[in-house]
């Protein structure tokens, strides 16, 4: 299938999980972008070669069979993932006309998608939440792409979908294309944009909602909520309450420098938290 899109949306895609939810996210991100999506399915190495060791077996539960752990069995699974991603992907994206590929390759999901991300990609990293080497792969990532969005499991993701899009904005300059790429996802996928301003002054929220306004376009809906830095709790409350469909903020801010207060906050919110890059394009007012 031919792309025309000029921005691509990375998904990443573990041959051992239920890809639905991340499909889902790629496709909603897509059409409010214009993007086409590549997904990239990975197989776990480390599976495949257990799979080959003659004593190698799965432990069933008493009174129950344990399923085939062989080689021919593992590959045949793998091969029913591939298609059910691939259906997945064409049924979620051809009714929008989005432009969409997908590959398979063997190896460790984090690692795959670094070697294929490319300046500009909107990478989906799935079922990061609560992985120290997840965060790592996702800084390291964010160093090349416009945005990583790190996804994990949540019970209320499909109570969420319908929530606002909000910006965890404290007026950082490297943050300052979060508002119009957030203004944008929100209007594609017509939804409220809210903003949470981080800041220690009133003077200094003033000056972050000026920004926020002057980004986006004349008229457009927005809301405001100040906030205080180092009140983590009450932010990662104010989350809990808006019940967002996507979080947006800049990996580089201050506050979520620390892994730990990342996936705090995105615990709150049980969405999906997109995470600005350094090639994502500076805002120009």
């Amino acid at each position: 299938m031919g792309t025309t899109a000029s921005t691509r949306i990375l998904l990443g895609l573990d041959a051992g999980e239920a890809p639905e939810a991340s499909i889902a996210l790629a496709a909603r991100l897509a059409a409010a972008l214009r993007a086409a999506i590549h997904g990239l399915l990975v197989e776990e190495q480390d599976l495949i070669d257990a799979a080959a060791l003659p004593f190698t077996r799965i432990i069933s539960r008493k009174g129950t069979a344990a399923p085939d752990f062989s080689t021919v069995a593992l590959t045949r699974s793998l091969e029913l993932a591939e298609r059910g991603c691939r259906d997945m992907l064409c049924a979620m994206a051809q009714p929008a006309h989005i432009p969409w590929t997908m590959q398979r390759e063997r190896g460790e999901l984090g690692a795959a998608l670094s070697a294929r991300v490319e300046a500009g990609d909107i990478v989906i990293m799935p079922q990061a939440g609560g992985h120290r080497r997840a965060q790592a792969d996702i800084r390291l990532m964010s160093r090349r792409a416009r945005a990583v969005v790190m996804v994990r499991r949540s019970r209320r993701s499909a109570s969420v979908a319908s929530g606002p899009v909000v910006v965890l904005d404290s007026g950082e300059r490297s943050g300052a294309g979060a508002i119009p790429l957030a203004a944008q996802l929100a209007s594609g996928m017509g939804r409220p944009l809210h903003v949470i301003v981080i800041a220690g002054t009133a003077a200094e929220a003033e000056a972050i909602e000026h920004r926020a306004r002057a980004a986006v376009t004349p008229g457009a809906g927005i809301r405001f909520h100040r906030e205080s830095a180092s009140h983590t709790e009450a932010i990662a409350r104010q989350l809990r309450m808006l019940a967002p469909s996507l979080v947006v903020a800049d990996i580089e801010a201050a506050l979520l420098r620390n892994d730990d207060t990342l996936l705090e906050l995105q615990r709150a919110s049980s969405a999906p938290l997109l995470l600005l890059g350094s090639a994502a394009p500076e805002a120009t007012q």
